[in-house]
């Protein structure tokens, strides 16, 4: 067997995150509102629903980040952006043929605690007028901690949140210091006992390895804080450095970025602490107490993955609603307008704001299951002729023991290889042309 730092040097390449298949830069400007609204049209009666609501908008901005945002503190921009959101989740409804249950919610960003009450209630009240909210429905909202009060833990509860991801990334002054993103750790916890008071119990904690200035040591001391705070999941997700599509992350290289073998002993010491704790991990960058619902289905092999990571949500359509949202139907996939103004525009004249999507092919969705397989249960069954055609470049990961065959059709990640879980999927990608398309590196 060869050793990491040979490993490294030959597959820490920049893959796919595979939270969908094809990847988002294989989309097509092609698929565009009247694809997506057929799309729509043949949704299965009776197929439960997933939502996610993206909420750009942000009090400052985090050097790190690569999300779609923007700094904001008008509450009128604010205000029409949550109109045109309700109007969007109007247009929607009209275009499925039944009224459907949802099981799942999600409010993303951004910060979507940030802004205005009355636009997430709106927005929500949209959600529960339009489609029938199970009771029993997961509906979760992403949280900076230092916008988050007793105010807004009250108004979650009473929106019907039950789980709360909190941004947090590290607790070490000089890394905070280093990205922009000053939040001691006592404004964490004031804002999590503010939750529990409310009655959110339901606790994620998202961090990020990878940064400036981390080191195992401070790392593994961020984890010990973060279990104190009694989440029941932690993200422990790998610093993506893409200056090429967010500019602003180049105020990050004001410091050095850890190399790979730095990298992955960032993860390793946080991984070893966790687990240590007694924590799960599932699949590649999150972390679950072992009587969470997520462990529970990483155990029964239910697990699933989409554009916001790993998800207990088993529906079989998501629909995305706000700026640069995806929808993942059976057979598409359907973004929306990035741009906040021209999203608004077009849903404010009626129209889907559909820019890029992509119909499946059935070879598509065949390779779809192999991939999400090996993301979330680390094996898959592929058929001959699949595994003839990744043969070539599967064979140094099988020589080298990352992979391996069981049963003839099986590959199983092996222990030691399950970081570069994204390269061997890879492999399976018919879209992927190492080089020709720039996605963050493996570990």
């Amino acid at each position: 067997m060869q050793n990491t730092s040979a490993w490294l040097q030959k597959y820490d390449l920049p893959v796919p995150r595979y939270t969908s298949y094809p990847a988002a830069p294989h989309f097509t400007s092609e698929f565009g509102p009247d694809a997506f609204s057929g799309e729509l049209a043949r949704i299965e009666e009776r197929s439960p629903l997933s939502l996610y609501v993206h909420v750009p908008f942000c009090r400052s901005l985090c050097w790190y980040c690569g999300c779609n945002m923007k700094v904001a503190n008008n509450t009128a921009t604010m205000m029409a952006y949550a109109a045109a959101v309700q109007r969007e989740i109007e247009l929607a409804a009209t275009h499925i043929a039944a009224r459907h249950k949802v099981e799942s919610i999600h409010f993303g960003g951004g910060t979507p605690t940030w802004g205005p009450r009355a636009g997430r209630e709106a927005v929500t009240r949209a959600i529960r007028t339009q489609f029938d909210v199970a009771p029993d429905a997961e509906f979760s909202v992403e949280a900076d901690p230092r916008t988050l009060d007793g105010e807004i833990a009250d108004e979650l509860a009473a929106l019907g949140v039950n789980r709360v991801s909190i941004g947090v990334q590290d607790f070490d002054t000089p890394v905070q210091e280093a990205i922009n993103r000053i939040q001691p750790f006592s404004v964490v916890e004031r804002g999590v006992k503010e939750l529990r008071r409310a009655g959110l119990r339901d606790l994620n904690i998202d961090l990020i390895y990878g940064l400036p200035l981390q080191t195992p040591e401070t790392v593994a001391r961020t984890i010990e804080l973060a279990i104190g705070l009694a989440p029941q999941r932690i993200a422990l997700f790998g610093y993506a450095h893409v200056p090429w599509m967010k500019k602003h992350q180049k105020l990050v290289e004001r410091l050095p970025l850890p190399d790979a073998a730095q990298r992955l002993a960032l993860f390793t010491a946080a991984q070893d602490t966790l687990t240590a704790h007694g924590f799960v991990q599932i699949g590649i960058d999150h972390f679950a107490a072992p009587d969470d619902k997520m462990a529970r289905a990483a155990a029964e092999g239910t697990l699933n993955r989409n554009f916001q990571g790993y998800t207990t949500d088993t529906s079989p359509a998501l629909l995305g609603f706000g700026a640069s949202a995806i929808s993942a139907l059976s057979t598409s996939y359907a973004q929306n307008d990035p741009g906040i103004d021209s999203y608004m525009d077009a849903v404010g004249n009626g129209r889907l704001a559909t820019v890029r999507g992509r119909h499946l092919t059935g070879e598509d969705v065949r390779r779809r299951e192999i991939i999400m397989n090996l993301m979330c249960n680390a094996r898959c069954t592929v058929g001959s002729d699949l595994a003839a055609q990744a043969a070539p470049a599967l064979a140094p990961l099988l020589a080298d023991g990352l992979c391996r065959w069981e049963n003839g059709q099986d590959l199983a990640m092996t222990d030691e290889g399950k970081p570069w879980v994204r390269v061997v999927a890879a492999c399976f990608d018919s879209y992927h042309a190492p080089g020709a398309a720039r996605h963050a590196r493996a570990v």
